[in-house]
């Protein structure tokens, strides 16, 4: 990774007529690898990254064009869609340009668009819709520009891109929705971590070219007293301070923590590639629904770990139908058993759902016990989240995620529902729990209690949780 002096940073900003405002210091000095900036509306998190990042290509095309050495370097600017990267785009090309440096490209074509310049230095756009295109080559540098935007399976991905070469990453985004994964992350890196990363706020009111008087500048101060318009939210949207999401049953997720592109295995090295181990068995969590979702969950136990690596979240599909989506799944054949509600068992006007599984898979599915309508809810609650907590001497969880789960990470407040009118599990106002955007999360509980037992009270230590077998 190509690192720059702040004296040589300086002179080049210093050329380019950029005087760093207090706020943007911080950023600018930080050594850490990856950087992320939650910024205001029209804070300028764009020009910031832009000019964070801007030295280090420079710095990096010199040296490539002296030594001649290895692949030349490689830059990308990544956004949601290729008109997302504009900004950034526009901020480096003038900036490049002003000091001569771009031999092809650099126009205002960004769909997508690339860059040449005279050391052999590629800059290129890429959109998060087409993440296979992404996936081709190893970068030296990654801009991701509206980073709140792409989801989380993209930044897993752009992790990897940057493996091979060290690359840094600079991040820069307006948060856009409460169950950001965004949010998470930037709690994760205002503190102390081993991921040499480090986040920051940018708040609107920081940008003087367009608000002269800062924090007291009048359109701000229209901004702060608008109707509706709550401290908590205010701070979120300019002032780049990413707010929790209030409400969420299962208050002890993070996608940072828990959701993994591909799970680390505890054996078989195959299981990096199939995003399963094929010598372990498969235990099925089932929540039947109809015009809700219907969830079942593929889960593994790797050494003390569960490991949820697959999912099927439909709408409007009847169980025959589940079944034959699961049986054509490549894991299958590791099925070994599973969970599922205890409503099941129930007959509406045919064959329950528990005798239709029987009788199409002979699978000898445990019924979960748990009446969330009748004072059970919590306690559920209780013993999910106590699985999501993390160990504190090991700092892991007992559940990992694959990317691929998308209702169960959407019930747990980490990103958009796959179907119509899902969602996250949450709380009304007066702290009851909703029966609603639960299937996946209830499922997982059944297993659990299946496989483990039941939690009767939990704390804060893993050692001191009560379990009645």
């Amino acid at each position: 990774m190509v690192t720059t002096s702040p004296a040589v940073a300086e002179s080049i900003w210093r050329e380019l007529g950029f005087a760093p405002t207090a706020e943007q210091m911080p950023i600018l000095r930080s050594e850490a690898r990856k950087k992320l900036v939650c910024g205001g509306v029209r804070s300028g998190k764009s020009f910031t990254s832009a000019m964070d990042g801007l030295p280090k290509i420079v710095i990096a095309d010199q040296l490539y064009k002296a030594k001649g050495e290895g692949e030349p370097p490689l830059f990308g600017l990544i956004g949601s869609d290729y008109e997302s990267n504009r900004g950034e785009w526009n901020y480096l090309a003038a900036s490049l340009a002003h000091f001569n440096l771009i031999t092809k490209g650099g126009g205002t074509a960004i769909d997508p668009g690339e860059m040449l310049l005279a050391g052999g230095t590629r800059i290129v756009t890429k959109s998060a819709r087409y993440p296979e295109k992404i996936a081709t080559e190893a970068y030296d540098g990654i801009f991701v520009c509206e980073a709140a935007q792409i989801t989380f399976e993209i930044f897993l991905r752009l992790q990897e891109r940057l493996a091979q070469k060290r690359g840094w990453l600079n991040m820069a985004g307006t948060i856009e929705a409460p169950f950001s994964w965004y949010i998470d992350l930037f709690h994760r890196w205002m503190g102390p971590n081993d991921e040499d990363a480090q986040s920051f706020s940018l708040p609107t009111w920081s940008n003087y070219m367009v608000f002269p008087g800062g924090w007291d500048d009048p359109e701000i101060e229209t901004l702060r007293n608008a109707p509706g318009m709550t401290e908590e939210r205010f701070m979120e949207r300019y002032g780049g301070v990413p707010q929790k999401p209030k409400g969420l049953v299962v208050y002890n997720f993070s996608n940072p923590v828990h959701v993994k592109l591909i799970p680390d295995p505890s054996s078989a090295i195959e299981a990096y590639r199939r995003g399963y181990d094929a010598f372990k068995p498969v235990h099925l969590a089932i929540d039947p629904g109809y015009a809700g979702a219907y969830a079942v969950l593929a889960v593994q136990q790797w050494a003390d770990q569960l490991v949820v690596i697959d999912e099927v979240y439909v709408q409007q599909k009847t169980v025959e139908q589940v079944i034959t989506i699961c049986m054509h799944k490549p894991w299958w054949n590791l099925v070994e058993g599973g969970a599922i509600d205890i409503a099941a068992k129930q007959h509406q006007a045919d064959r329950s759902q528990l005798e239709v599984w029987k009788e199409k898979t002979g699978l000898d599915l445990k019924m979960g016990r748990l009446h969330w309508d009748k004072g059970g809810a919590e306690d559920g609650v209780n013993l999910l989240n106590s699985y999501f907590m993390l160990n504190p001497i090991t700092n892991v969880s007992k559940i990992i995620i694959s990317h691929r789960c998308k209702g169960l990470i959407a019930e747990c407040g980490g990103g958009p529902s796959p179907v119509d009118g899902g969602g996250a599990w949450t709380r009304d106002d007066n702290g009851k729990i909703i029966d609603k955007n639960n299937h996946a999360t209830k499922a997982l509980t059944y297993l659990i209690m299946q496989m483990f037992g039941f939690v009767e009270k939990t704390r804060s230590l893993f050692g001191q949780i009560k379990v009645k077998r």
